[in-house]
């Protein structure tokens, strides 16, 4: 998964706003914002205003990429192997029907794998198997906080850097001392930004 784009980070404004009847996004934010805004638009292929197992699975694993859960249809088979297959069918019914009382259940399949589980397992709130656009939204402002705090805290450790730079000794220990503080900050936004899963692919090209 690709790091957010490096126009994030250069405050690039795009058009979006946050829909009627929805809350704010975060001050400040507005570039990034539209940013995801336009990331769900374009990987929301059918425009329905949710992304499902088959648009993400294309989002982040490529455009030949199937659901994470996607079970190929049974390959038909030959007649003289249906032959076969039925006579062994009809010799082993009773002893499956002897074993059919001791049979374990399915085991739970594990998808964590997949990035486009992990993520709609995160943003799916109301567990229908796909990412709505009001889902999308409500994770997207709290990512782009975390973004932004981070790029605010990484503007204000370069200044100090700058300062310290061409500071006198007595004034060193005071911007250090500020550094050591803002690194800390900055070290807590970026742990939330991994349990916000705040990195995004590259959205897929429009199809022409």
């Amino acid at each position: 998964m690709s790091r957010i784009w490096s126009a994030l980070a250069l405050g690039l404004v795009l058009p979006g706003a946050a829909p009627a009847g929805q809350p704010a996004d975060p001050p400040g934010t507005a570039g990034i914002m539209a940013r995801y805004r336009l990331w769900f638009a374009t990987v929301d292929l059918n425009k329905d205003g949710y992304l499902d197992k088959e648009e993400l699975a294309k989002a982040f694993r490529g455009p030949n990429a199937k659901p994470y859960d996607y079970v190929p249809p049974p390959k038909e088979k030959k007649e003289d192997d249906k032959e076969k297959a039925d006579k062994s069918d009809s010799e082993s019914t009773a002893e499956k029907d002897k074993k059919s009382e001791t049979v374990k259940p399915d085991v739970k399949k594990d998808y964590s794998r997949f990035p486009d589980y992990r993520f709609l397992v995160q943003l799916d709130t109301d567990n229908d198997g796909q990412v709505s656009k009001e889902e999308f939204d409500a994770w997207a402002r709290d990512a782009a906080a975390q973004l932004k705090a981070q790029l605010d805290l990484q503007q204000q450790l370069l200044k100090l850097q700058m300062q310290l730079a061409q500071a006198q000794l007595a004034e060193r220990k005071k911007l250090e001392d500020q550094m050591r503080k803002l690194n800390a900050q900055l070290k807590a936004t970026q742990a939330k930004q991994i349990q916000l899963n705040i990195n995004l692919p590259k959205a897929p090209p429009k199809p022409r």
